[in-house]
């Protein structure tokens, strides 16, 4: 690895998943993450990106062209966490 670079691919991925999240949160939480919730979120999406997900794929299965990819599954499951976020909830 070289310097930027983390354990799951270089840093425009990196940054571009952080993205993607603090989008998610603003768009549930009406503020942006903090920077310990945005780890937890970021290794919620490694998590499920490695484990995939049964029923997304088992919706599909009918039609492998329609099957979601992985990080379609994985920020599923980040955004399902949002919205059952007692914040999301309240809000």
């Amino acid at each position: 690895m070289t310097t930027g670079e983390n354990a799951h691919g270089d840093s425009s991925t990196k940054d571009i998943l952080d993205a993607r999240l603090s989008y998610g949160a603003r768009l549930v939480l009406s503020r942006d993450p903090t920077a310990p919730e945005l780890v937890v979120l970021r290794a919620f999406y490694h998590k499920a990106v490695s484990l995939g997900s049964p029923q997304l794929v088992a919706i599909s299965a009918s039609d492998a062209s329609r099957r979601p990819s992985k990080d379609l599954t994985a920020l599923t499951a980040v955004a399902t966490i949002l919205f059952n976020l007692d914040a999301a909830v309240t809000r």
